[in-house]
């Protein structure tokens, strides 16, 4: 998002389009530890950074190779919170009369 029109409810993203909100939420979220557990910065995701989260969202919705296993830790774990519901929601749609 590159800027916020407060007065007419609407965001302008960066490509510059507009679009209109009810309700504005910054949640700036926490650096993650990559180097805290061996292995991690080259195998997992970390949901609380956009790419991360994108690219598990993409995971999730195009179909897994090998198992999926989530790991919520901390004192935070809102993202994993805020993330489940929309994933679940859409596996379930995706999957529909099967």
């Amino acid at each position: 998002m590159r800027a916020l029109r407060l007065a007419a409810h609407r965001a302008v993203l960066a490509t510059g389009q507009e679009v209109e909100y009810t309700c504005v939420v910054i949640a700036a979220g926490a650096p993650a530890d990559r180097e805290r557990i061996p292995g991690s910065a080259e195998y997992a995701l970390f949901p609380c950074e956009q790419a991360d989260a994108l690219r598990l969202a993409g995971a999730v919705t195009t179909g897994l190779r090998s198992p999926l296993t989530i790991v919520v830790t901390g004192q935070r774990i809102g993202p994993s919170l805020e993330f489940g519901p929309s994933h679940a929601r859409d596996r379930r749609q995706q999957h529909a009369g099967r």
